[in-house]
């Protein structure tokens, strides 16, 4: 009677987990969290990018939608509202590329158009995608400026510029865009107010311009700098921090340069450095 019973149990048990494994992806978040289920946002999912940013986040799954998620006061989540939301809402189709700013969010489009939302850096604060531009492959996103690489391979920007870090010659705001330099395969943008700009060219010279006063232009000083000032030959990958910049030469080497307090550049130190120095 009891091996019975027990397998009848199981078998009842078995049919439930069946019926609920079946049916709970159906369902809302606001169900399965009333049912105490925690279900993984981009289960099952490819996700092919991710980024992060002052405050929120995105992600672009294999399919071309675009997710966002986090703080949302100045609609840089893109999901016509500003209502934190602390799980990936499905923003847009079709994108290939996300980058975020300080409230701000940036993406490309399969058709290599540009769109953007929050609030952007000509001042303009929208809470879903608008478009901005065609003939965009690359866009990076500071603190209150962008710079972006078009498909002919020039380098545009516009937005803050207080100390130089649109690389214009001048620290004048723009609020449209504006051509800094030609033959430009990839560029990061610093998030601190006081930021800084580094730009790779086709051939491989490292280019930096913007805020100095640590010498995280790598030109071995620590004035700012209006205009691009080529820094290194040989240089396959940059990544802007606050007031320190990293980079990959095209030999694998690891370098970096700037401020050093807490021993960010990592080369036993905690000197700043003015000038690229061997990691």
């Amino acid at each position: 009677m009891r091996k019975t019973m027990r397998k009848s149990l199981t078998a009842f048990t078995l049919v439930i987990f069946m019926i609920l494994s079946s049916v709970t992806p159906i369902f809302s978040d606001g169900f399965t969290e009333s049912m105490g289920w925690t279900m993984p946002p981009f289960e099952g999912q490819q996700v092919i990018m991710g980024a992060g940013g002052e405050a929120h986040s995105a992600a672009i799954l294999a399919d071309g939608s675009l997710w966002t998620w986090g703080v949302n006061n100045v609609g840089q989540i893109g999901d016509g509202t500003t209502i934190n939301r602390n799980r990936p809402q499905r923003i847009m189709e079709d994108a290939i590329f996300v980058a975020l700013g300080s409230g701000f969010t940036m993406a490309i489009k399969s058709d290599n158009s540009l769109w953007g939302w929050g609030w952007l850096v000509d001042g303009e604060i929208v809470h879903s995608p608008i478009k901005i531009m065609d003939d965009v492959i690359y866009v990076s996103a500071g603190f209150r400026y962008v710079m972006i690489i078009k498909a002919d391979g020039s380098l545009l920007g516009w937005g803050r510029n207080n100390v130089g870090q649109l690389g214009d010659g001048t620290t004048i705001d723009r609020h449209s865009p504006i051509k800094i330099m030609d033959d430009v395969k990839y560029v990061s943008t610093g998030l601190g107010y006081f930021a800084h700009t580094m730009a790779i060219k086709g051939d491989g010279s490292l280019w930096g311009w913007g805020y100095n006063r640590h010498g995280q232009i790598g030109d071995g000083t620590t004035i700012d700098r209006h205009n691009p000032v080529m820094i290194s030959n040989n240089v396959v990958s940059v990544s802007v921090g606050v007031s320190h910049t990293m980079a990959i030469g095209s030999n694998g080497s690891l370098w970096g340069w700037g401020q050093n307090g807490g021993g960010s550049l990592g080369d036993g130190t905690t000197i700043d450095r003015h000038s690229p120095i061997l990691i």
